[in-house]
């Protein structure tokens, strides 16, 4: 995605929704998900959403979580 696309994207879900939270449940674990993972953040901190506190972000390792169905 592009910065210009994440802006886009955020500005129509923002309008719409108001303050939106941004859950990333990718592991940690594989290379291609941490890569993934960490240009996402990037395009997060490196908006305006941010500051103005309108976009929240949460990685939360789902799989490592739920490993083995004992959740």
């Amino acid at each position: 995605m592009t910065k210009e696309a994440f802006r886009k994207h955020f500005s129509d879900v923002t309008s719409n929704y108001g303050t939106v939270h941004i859950i990333d449940l990718l592991k940690d674990a594989t290379k291609r998900e941490e890569r993934l993972t960490k240009e996402y953040y990037k395009l997060f901190y490196d908006s305006e959403f941010r500051d103005k506190g309108s976009v929240k972000f949460l990685h939360f390792d789902f799989h490592r979580f739920t490993k083995g169905d004992k959740f």
